[in-house]
């Protein structure tokens, strides 16, 4: 065997440990669903757990309306842990067996939020009377009252005689507050994370309505149930759900504006 032959047979050796070692396949990945509004802090909490807990078994984020995202798990969706932005919408998952032990591990609010330039001046009005007359003439943007952000939303609505025809109806919370940033709408119904995170960036501004911020939604976290799941992939799995329930898991969420249970 000559040296250039054995130079290439080790480079293919070396190359193919690689690809089975430090390349993980789709086998070998966590896949976690989590609601749009946890985006953000989501990333944080899977980067900090893979730093802190190194594995072969690399952790995939999906995130769309809750809704969306338990219709795909319980028509066989690949996923791992789904995390809803209410009790209800983890229920289904429940029921049909794929989701036997949810935990509580964070708490959202309503908030209603316009763009920076407040066209239809609703943050700069003088008093909350005159607030509320320019809402209702106003176009408003809202989730629609399939997915839970609607559901709150319909439900303060009612209670708070804040109803509007709305300008637009959206599949989750980062659509609506895009619809704000964008200006396409007066104003939009987030939740209170969204709204810190964009009054942050400056890109909206909150609109203060006495008794909104009493309209709040539990957020579940569950593993979800598999007879081919791997022991080691559900030990991943397990593990995560316990790092989010924890101190540290706790802090991450709270810096994002999400409330302890």
């Amino acid at each position: 065997m000559n040296l250039s032959y054995r130079i290439f047979a080790c480079a293919l050796i070396i190359a193919s440990l690689v690809a089975a070692c430090g390349s993980p396949s789709d086998a070998d990945t966590l896949v976690v669903h989590a609601a749009s509004s946890l985006e953000p802090a989501f990333e944080e909490l899977i980067d900090t757990f893979e730093n802190e807990r190194p594995s072969t078994i690399a952790i995939e984020l999906v995130v769309a309306g809750s809704t969306t995202l338990a219709s795909g798990i319980i028509e066989g969706t690949p996923a791992n842990i789904f995390a809803s932005a209410n009790t209800e919408v983890m229920q289904r998952v429940v029921d049909v067996g794929l989701a036997p032990a949810p935990r509580i591990f964070t708490r959202n609010r309503l908030a209603l939020v316009v763009p920076s330039d407040d066209p239809a001046e609703l943050a700069s009005a003088s008093s909350e009377l005159a607030m509320l007359e320019r809402y209702r003439a106003s176009s408003v943007a809202q989730c629609s009252v399939d997915v839970p952000c609607g559901r709150l939303t319909a439900e303060a609505q009612k209670m708070l005689a804040l109803r509007v025809t709305p300008a637009t109806e959206e599949s989750n919370v980062r659509a609506v507050l895009s619809k704000v940033e964008l200006g396409e709408v007066d104003a939009g119904f987030v939740y209170a994370t969204d709204a810190q995170r964009a009054t942050v960036d400056g890109t909206v501004a909150s609109v203060p309505i006495v008794g909104l911020d009493q309209f709040s939604t539990d957020y579940p976290i569950a593993t979800l149930s598999s007879g081919d799941t791997e022991p080691a992939m559900q030990a991943r799995a397990e593990a995560f759900v316990a790092f989010v329930l924890s101190e540290p898991g706790q802090q991450i969420l709270e810096r994002w504006g999400f409330e302890r249970p």
